[in-house]
């Protein structure tokens, strides 16, 4: 996600990003609107600008955003070099404080090693969840006690929400504890692929797919721009 005040500097940001193969998931120019994307859209990381719209500067965006999603990694995009926002900002715990005027090489840099942080933090801290056991065929997702077997041809699609896993059949939706990731690793299946950040699906559920996104029973899916191609190759379009 991507918080500045200024849009055409935001739109640059966007497409230097896009060019790298990130997904962006929102731009806000203010706290409030920062906030509701990161609840919603769940990003792995945060460019915040220090200054920008509304009461809240971006210290205190990134500090509210930190208390609901811990694990976001925050990347500051500021023109201030001080003692005082140094100090603030420290306390937050940045992945990253880049000095504006700032190139595209040192960005991507930032956020490729803030990309590689989490991913050892998700080896270190989403190891399988005990509740839960994967099998090459099934899934046993422990429920008031008891293992419940899910076939993996049942699912229709899986979504990250926050640190939980939502799992979508026809009869039921399934939430538990892990990793999207590490499941997406375990999961051993032909016709299940990750098609975005936030997004695995069954390949043999998709009812249509128009432009970047998918359908599956009349949920739209986005189809992140790393995995699209790899996910269209799957199929015979015609």
């Amino acid at each position: 996600m991507i918080v500045e005040d200024e849009l055409i500097v935001a739109e640059e940001i966007k497409e230097t990003l896009i060019l790298s193969n990130f997904d962006i998931v929102g731009i806000a120019d203010n706290c409030e609107d920062a906030l509701h994307i990161a609840d919603n859209k769940t990003p792995d990381i945060v460019l915040l600008d220090i200054n920008i719209k509304g009461n809240e500067d971006g210290i205190s965006t990134a500090e509210k955003i930190k208390l609901k999603h811990e694990a976001v990694a925050i990347i500051f995009l500021t023109a201030f070099s001080d003692t005082l926002h140094l100090n603030r900002a420290k306390a937050t715990k940045p992945a990253a404080y880049i000095v504006k005027p700032f190139d595209a090489q040192n960005l991507t840099v930032a956020i490729d090693l803030a990309f590689s942080n989490l991913q050892h933090i998700d080896e270190v801290e989403n190891e399988p969840d005990a509740n839960t056991v994967i099998l090459k065929d099934r899934i046993f997702i422990k429920e008031d006690g008891i293992y419940h077997k899910l076939l993996l041809d049942d699912i229709l699609y899986i979504e990250a929400v926050g640190s939980y896993c939502e799992i979508h059949t026809q009869q039921k939706k399934y939430t538990f504890s892990f990793n999207l990731k590490k499941l997406d690793q375990k999961i051993s299946h032909t016709s299940i692929a990750r098609v975005h950040r936030s997004y695995i699906v069954n390949m043999d559920k998709v009812d249509a797919i128009n432009g970047n996104q998918i359908f599956i029973d009349d949920h739209g899916i986005p189809i992140g721009n790393s995995y699209r191609n790899d996910f269209l190759d799957k199929f015979n379009l015609i």
